[in-house]
């Protein structure tokens, strides 16, 4: 995992450096308001599907706070994840961030939190009312996982 891990940060400051030096002014009036929606999502270390909320709240045109959770179906236990990010909104319809991590592990009465660091980047739609999104997100704490979420988040105008 520390492989992906390296490949995952070059290619997120690789993507953000050039898309930094492009034009301002291309922002539209819905990278300025505040949106929430829902996701599913697929946890490849453990296997398990996810259902998911997240908050995104603009501090600039290209910055929001972006704070989510996810609820995983696994199959013994409970899984929850929460996150506190930033989220870096790119000239073209594709966001970098990152943020932190917890992760809380129930199985037969014993619990487990980790708290970690997230890296994510992703694609949403920039028009409208619905914005349409996919991500995938390292979390990166004792060990590393790799996740991938898709859905909806609706303006709050």
């Amino acid at each position: 995992m520390k492989g992906l891990t390296k490949a995952s940060i070059v290619t997120l400051v690789a993507v953000a450096i050039p898309a930094t030096a492009l034009a301002q002014g291309t922002t539209t009036t819905a990278d300025r308001e505040a949106r929430i929606g829902s996701n599913l999502s697929y946890h490849f270390d453990t296997r398990d599907p996810g259902l998911g909320a997240q908050l995104d709240v603009p501090v600039s045109a290209q910055i929001a706070l972006y704070p989510s959770g996810a609820v995983y179906f696994v199959d013994q236990g409970s899984l929850i994840g929460i996150n506190a990010d930033l989220k870096y909104r790119l000239p073209v319809p594709l966001y970098v961030g990152g943020g932190l991590n917890v992760l809380r592990r129930a199985v037969n009465g014993t619990e487990r939190t980790d708290a970690g660091l997230n890296l994510l980047g992703g694609v949403e739609g920039r028009y409208g009312r619905v914005h349409p999104f996919a991500e995938g997100r390292i979390i990166l704490n004792d060990g590393s996982a790799f996740l991938l979420a898709a859905g909806l988040n609706i303006g709050l105008r």
